[in-house]
């Protein structure tokens, strides 16, 4: 397909696919002649996997390219590569600034407590705890109840996603890991939101049954 049908099929501006060609995220199409190059569907899902990772998870070009890199990598086992991926990409909600050069103790607190097996200086444990900081500032705190059903959570979904990953296929298996840590935390922010709604009109038509006036949201 020539560049005109790549973006009809991406939804991704011929301009913008030039610059992605440019930037080195996107390798070059096969050439027809001095003006013309041929795309093929790796470059369809290519292309979609950029356009993910900058406009759903907020990567820069060169987290992308990082994140590129660790998929193209020969021979990079899958969990080695979901930790490559995890910290090279932002943290949903990270607003782009450098991680504290402090100890993460809030962090390293709440992963002891919920009997978490994890490395002290990883990027992720840091992340925890710029979370757990902004919260904290907000006045909002986590009882160890709450706790307790998070990590459950948080557990539940990591084996359903291990359970789904191509082991016996190395480069497979990479790029399902890679794809997975990029993309699937936006979606867990989103069921979250949802079912926030969901619980939501059933307290409303709780109270609605009941006679009761429901509290005002805004």
């Amino acid at each position: 397909m020539r560049i005109s049908e790549l973006s009809d099929v991406t939804g991704v501006p011929v301009a913008t696919v030039k610059y992605y060609l440019r930037a080195g995220l996107l390798t070059p199409g096969e050439t027809v002649n001095a003006r013309e190059f041929a795309y093929e569907e790796h470059h369809v899902s290519r292309l979609r996997l950029i356009r993910g990772l900058i406009h759903v998870l907020g990567a820069s070009i060169t987290q992308v390219r990082d994140v590129l890199s660790i998929i193209d990598a020969p021979g990079l086992a899958p969990l080695e590569a979901m930790g490559k991926a995890t910290s090279a990409l932002p943290a949903v909600g990270e607003n782009g600034d450098e991680p504290s050069a402090a100890e993460p103790h809030r962090a390293i607190g709440l992963l002891q407590h919920l009997d978490f097996r994890f490395e002290p200086d990883a990027s992720t444990v840091r992340q925890l705890d710029a979370a757990l900081e902004v919260a904290e500032n907000a006045g909002i705190t986590l009882d160890d109840e709450q706790i307790a059903v998070y990590g459950e959570a948080a557990r539940r979904i990591a084996r359903a996603d291990f359970a789904r990953i191509p082991w016996q296929d190395v480069e497979l298996a990479t790029t399902f890991a890679v794809l997975g840590t990029a993309l699937y935390e936006p979606l867990l922010l989103g069921l979250r939101r949802l079912a926030h709604h969901e619980l939501g009109l059933d307290l409303e038509s709780e109270h609605a049954a009941s006679g009761g006036a429901v509290p005002d949201e805004g």
